[in-house]
């Protein structure tokens, strides 16, 4: 028999008590984080309610000094601060389980890439973040509710698409600033060059196997977890916001992606 007072509903729906009402459940389908996924429409074993600091614009940190002509300030070159995320769920563990062995598996992903599923659109966001803490308020063996604190050094908040690189690529950018994509490619590829938007960039050739993943946005090439130096040349591949086409030569039989060609400030 139930003891009296309230009693947390069986299957929590988005008008029943504790969920939070607005707009949030209208924009957000789910959000997964370092291999754990929180839905954001129904009861499931981890579930988001809210994602304070996704939705806004990443802070500016842009420097002043003084105007040498008398009052007010000058700005220097634009700069945004790291973005603070804060992921507001629940965790529902079965009727024989327990929620505080399931808290410990998100305070354990330490690092990841938040990736939120979105309403109203045909594309995922992400960002890649690491955990700086953890709160939670436990209800129930079975219940927990907690907030976990996200950092993204770096703010920006890229499309989860991926594409085929071809001789000519056609990609879109449907965010606010200009995109420095990140591409993986395996040889077998001769020495390829994009000419694009900013000018012409160039990657050394590849033999059959090899395999190399490209961030363009720090210039740093990867051979799974080894930096690889002195294999690149040129102006950095960008996308501008709006969009814009890659001139690619030197493509061979082996896979060349690209992703995280759009951006979000």
């Amino acid at each position: 028999m139930r003891a009296p007072g309230f009693g947390r509903p069986s299957d929590l729906g988005l008008t029943s008590p504790g969920w939070l009402e607005g707009d949030f459940q209208s924009r957000c389908i789910r959000v997964r984080y370092a291999g754990l996924e929180f839905n954001a429409v129904r009861r499931d074993l981890f579930t988001v309610r809210d994602l304070p600091g996704w939705w806004e614009g990443a802070p500016d940190e842009t420097e002043t000094i003084r105007h040498p002509g008398g009052d007010g300030d000058i700005p220097t070159l634009r700069r945004l601060g790291a973005r603070t995320i804060e992921l507001v769920g629940s965790i529902h563990a079965g009727r024989d389980g327990s929620a505080i062995e399931q808290l410990g598996r998100i305070q354990r992903a330490r690092s990841g890439t938040l990736v939120v599923s979105e309403r109203g659109g045909d594309f995922s966001r992400e960002a890649d973040v690491r955990q700086t803490g953890l709160t939670y308020k436990r209800h129930t063996p079975t219940f927990i509710q907690f907030s976990l604190f996200l950092r993204a050094d770096d703010p920006l908040r890229y499309g989860s698409g991926v594409m085929d690189l071809k001789a000519t690529t056609v990609l879109p950018n449907r965010g606010d600033v200009t995109a420095f994509p990140v591409l993986d490619v395996t040889g077998p590829h001769g020495a390829l060059t994009v000419v694009h938007a900013a000018g012409t960039w160039t990657l050394a050739a590849l033999a059959s196997g090899q395999a190399r993943t490209v961030d363009l946005r720090n210039g740093d090439v990867w051979n799974g977890q080894a930096r690889v130096f002195g294999s690149t040349s040129g102006r950095a591949a960008v996308v501008p916001s709006g969009g814009a086409s890659w001139t690619v030569t030197g493509l061979g039989a082996g896979s060349a992606r690209v992703r995280r060609y759009e951006a979000w400030s």
